[in-house]
Order: C-alpha cells, then structure tokens, then sequence
C-alpha cells in the first residue's frame, strides 16, 4: 500500500506541473532525458475542462544509476 502522504504530494505536484529539482533548462532534445517517447504522459484538465498541460515521465541511466525525470510538455524544462 502507499502512503497517504506519499499520494498526496504526487497528486499536488501533478496539480501544479512541478518537480523538486530542475536538471535541465532549454532541452531540445528530450530523448536524451528518456522523455520521448516518455514512458507516460498524464494530461492534466481543470474542473471546467480546460486543459491545463500535459506532464512527460521518463527515466534515463545517470552515471549508472536509473533517474526518474518529468517535463512539462513544450517547456523545455526537464525536472527530477
């Protein structure tokens, strides 16, 4: 089971398109971020139906370790 806590932060940050540390800025390239094709991309609506962006989630090895990475998608902003 997952925490409630845990549920919580996933649901606030994918309500404000956020991520805690941004890795790279101005990417042109997001398949080099594992980005795309992301592994999932979850659009994201507001109650009135409008859409209010879509977050890419990937994953990448960095210097051997798997990082998981998210992008809002036309931001060029890639976030871990």
């Amino acid at each position: 089971p997952v925490a409630q806590s845990v549920l919580t932060q996933f649901f606030n940050d994918v309500a404000t398109l956020k991520g805690y540390e941004i890795v790279a800025d101005g990417v042109a390239d997001l398949a080099a971020w594992g980005l795309e094709p992301p592994a999932m991309a979850i659009a994201v609506r507001g109650a009135d139906g409008a859409d209010l962006g879509t977050m890419l989630l990937g994953q990448r090895d960095a210097d051997g370790q798997r990082e998981y990475v998210a992008s809002r998608a036309g931001s060029g902003t890639v976030m871990k």
